[in-house]
Parts: C-alpha cells; structure tokens; sequence
C-alpha cells in the first residue's frame, strides 16, 4: 500500500517500498513528520494565530543550519518515539535523557533525508537508529560529581562511606579538589580563563556554606543523566542515615540547597500597648546532636553490616542498567522516611512514615491492606524473645488508622494526637525497614529477577514463622507443656 507523501515532499525524498515491520511504521512516521513541515510551510502567516501554542513551540532544525522550522505537535511526538526506540536499541535508555536523544534524531532526521536526499528505507531507517545511538555514546562519559550537604554540625571524621558514596568534610573535599584547581583553566584563552575562574570562584564560595560534601561516580551517561543520578544517590545515602542514626537525630540533615550556614529569622509584632516588638531566631545548619567522636560508632560491627546491605542497595540508584527490584523497594522506602524526617509538618510526617511502611512491605495486595501491613510490619519489629508481637501490632494499627484518618480528611492536620504519634511512625519505619534489609540480605538485594508475588510469598511465611514462634512462647502454651 503507498504510503501519503505531498507534492512539495516528494521533491526532497525518492519514493521508496517499504518492508512490513517496525521499520516500516518509522518510515511511515518519517514521511508524516517531513509532510506537516511542508504543510505548515504552505500555511500563511494569519494561519498561525489559531495555532495552539504547545504546537507552534513544536519544530525541527532548518537544512541551511540557520533557524528551526514548524513541524506540529503530532510529527514532534512522532520524533520522540525514535529517539526513544534509538535508545532502546543502543541500551542508552537510562543513561542519557530524552533530551538528548530528542536533539540527535531531529538533527540526523533532517541530515539524511533532507540534505542528502536519502531514500526512507528499511535499510536507511536502521542506519538512523544506529547513527543516533553512536551519536548519543559520544556524548557519556564518567564524572566525579561533589554534592554539598548539611550532616553533622562535626569535624570528624575526614571521611566516611555508605556504599559508592563517599561523605567529606570540609578540609577532606578541599584536600581532595586542590590540585585540579591549580590547574583549572590554565590552557585557555585570557578572555575565556577569566570567565572560567569567575564560575570556579562562584562554586567554591557556594561549598564553604556547607560542612559535608557527598562525592559519587556516576559511569557512562551524559550530563543532564549523570547530575540527576549523582544528586539522587547521594540523597538516597543520606535517606539511610535518617534511618540509621534515627529521624529525631537527624531532622536538620539535607542535600544541597541555598547556601545558608546559618539560617537568620526575625519578626515583628504591636502588642496591646501599641508598642511595636522585633524578635529573631537563630539556627545553624546541619545536626548539632552528634558528639565530636560520633565516628566511633562505626565500628560496631552490627551497625557496619546494615552499612554494608544499604551500600548494596545504593549500587541500584548509581547505575541505571542494574534492575533490582528488592534493592529499589528499600531505596524507595527510605525516600519517603527521609522525606517524613526532613518535613517541618508533623501532619506530613506522618503521612510519609506510613507510606514508607507500605512501600517496604505492601505487594500489590488490593485488599485488606491494614491487616497486612500491621501482620508484616509488626512481624519484622518484634523481639521474640521478649514476645511483643502484639504490642507492635497495635502500634501499627493505630499509626495506620492515624494516616488514614489524615488522608481521608476526617481528621484535622492540626490535632494534637498527630504530635503525640509521631515518635511511634518513625519508630516503626526505623526499625521495620532495617530489619527487613537484615532478613533479605545481599542475595536478594543483587538479585535482578524477584517477582512481586516471590516477596509476598516470603513475607507471609516469615509471619507465619513468627506466629509460630510466638505461639509457642506465650504464657498459655507454656502452662499446657507443662501440665
């Protein structure tokens, strides 16, 4: 069947036959995009006025090289879709944006077919789709990133690691970047040297407002990718400290952001005297809790294991190509605890400890999901020694009454029982998402194949075998042991 071509298209391109496959449909799509160019081309300028204006910012790169032109909403989302299945093809998916995979295809799109007058066939399709991806490989490359942090307010230790994440100190970072500052810009032109310094200079000031900073090496990406990628490990790094070291101690702790050492507050008020009264409020950035020697702490073995597992999982957030389900679950979970821990609204904190508690343990279950959240979570939190499974069970069962109460706006934000259930949210999710990362351990968190239903399998055996235990070691099946 021929394919639609116009009058004016039909100049640039030779007609061509087609093969019936997927290539067949970018062909197809091809002609379509170079078809609304030259439509839109035809169209008068009146005619652009009743353009929607998402669709008049729609357009690809002129064949002179000078300017861009109008292409339509329809044919722009028709170039997505190659750049898209470019990536695919070339297993760049996760490594460089769509962005960049966008700009190569308009720019190899108009190259081929319009400058050189390339026929669209099968065979020239699969020379696009292999073009674009060597074109996007050039632009991956592996970068060191630093993202400054406010941890602990500490000069100890020089540095500390979870995982591919690596926490310096002030004195650390300047160590460590000192001699590529020497030499930065040394080769240049005097012009550009000056405005390069300038950016140097710029940044420099920007991370003496901050004690920490989180240094990770994101591989093969390109740039946009790799910052995105850097910022989130590190942040996902800090997320594990919030539960490591608890939400209490660790609410001040943040990644990036304006560069205040010190956050100044001040305020005004006329009592009712007439009198006009300022107040202010003084606060430095990071944790003022830790002690000087807090470092010590890491070398409890007990604590270096958890360390260890969470720097496992953290491999997942580094490298897009690594898909592992457990792994990304536990990240996951710690996002929305860091969030809950770093969020000023005990209302919020709530919200997101539970959805914390979901996220670990929830497999797709559609019903009854109060039941097995208390079954799961109070399961991983009880000590079976001390039997106080039923304790921890009516914890989560309150807590989770508590969110659902807030979501469903039967409760107001403001309530002061939401103040007095916060410590219990938080210490649930601490203690349930360890535990959970204890008990799966590095064989599941590597483990690139874990369907949901396996996790839901383990989880309702694991109650099970805690029911059990508990069974046994109540004060009742005791006294029938006995007798």
């Amino acid at each position: 069947m021929p394919l639609p071509r116009s009058d004016a298209f039909a100049l640039f391109v030779p007609k061509v036959r087609v093969m019936s496959n997927l290539k067949e449909t970018i062909a197809e799509d091809i002609f379509f995009i170079f078809d609304e160019v030259f439509r839109f081309k035809k169209m008068g300028r009146d005619a652009f006025a009743g353009l929607d204006q998402l669709e008049a910012f729609c357009d690809l790169p002129h064949p002179s090289g000078h300017g861009r032109m109008l292409c339509g909403l329809a044919a722009y989302e028709k170039v997505t879709f190659i750049a898209r299945l470019a990536g695919e093809r070339n297993a760049l998916s996760g490594n460089v944006t769509i962005e960049t995979l966008r700009k190569l295809t308009e720019e190899l799109l108009v190259q081929r077919f319009l400058v050189e007058r390339r026929p669209i066939d099968e065979k020239q399709v699969d020379r696009l789709l292999s073009s674009v991806g060597r074109a996007s490989k050039k632009k991956c490359q592996d970068k060191t990133h630093f993202i400054p942090c406010h941890l602990m307010a500490t000069k100890s230790p020089d540095a500390f690691s979870v995982g591919p994440v690596t926490f310096r100190n002030r004195s650390n970072f300047k160590s460590t970047v000192a001699s590529h500052i020497r030499g930065y810009a040394k080769n240049e032109e005097p012009k550009r040297r000056e405005h390069m310094r300038q950016l140097m200079l710029d940044a420099l000031r920007h991370y003496r407002n901050f004690d920490w900073v989180g240094e990770i090496i994101i591989e093969g990406c390109d740039s946009a990718t790799s910052a995105d990628l850097a910022e989130r490990t590190v942040r996902s790094a800090v997320n594990l400290l919030h539960l490591v070291f608890r939400a209490k101690n660790t609410d001040r702790m943040r990644v990036g952001g304006a560069a205040l050492r010190v956050d100044r507050r001040g305020g005004l008020t006329i009592n009712s005297s007439g009198e006009l009264a300022p107040h202010g409020s003084l606060a430095w950035a990071g944790q003022g809790c830790f002690p000087e020697d807090w470092s010590e702490w890491l070398r409890d073995k007990h604590l270096q294991n958890i360390l260890r597992l969470f720097g496992i999982a953290l491999e997942t957030e580094a490298n897009p190509k690594l898909k592992r389900p457990i792994s990304r679950r536990i990240l996951d979970a710690a996002q929305w605890f860091g969030d809950a821990s770093r969020d000023e609204q005990p209302s919020n904190r709530i919200i997101k400890f539970v959805t914390a508690l979901e996220r670990m343990v929830m497999t797709d279950e559609k019903q009854d999901a109060t039941r097995l959240v208390s079954d799961r979570v109070s399961a991983l939190c009880c000590s079976l020694e001390a039997n106080d499974r039923a304790k921890w069970k009516q914890e989560v069962k309150d807590v989770y009454d508590l969110r659902s109460r807030l979501l469903h706006g039967s409760m107001s934000p403001f309530d002061r029982s939401v103040n007095s259930m916060m410590g219990k949210a938080a210490n649930l999710g601490e203690e349930s998402i360890i535990q959970a990362l204890l008990l799966l351990g590095e064989e599941a968190l590597v483990a690139e194949k874990v369907p949901t239903r396996m996790l839901a399998k383990w989880y309702d055996n694991f109650v099970d075998h805690v029911d059990t235990h508990s069974a046994a070691n109540s004060p009742h099946s005791q006294g029938l042991d006995e007798t």
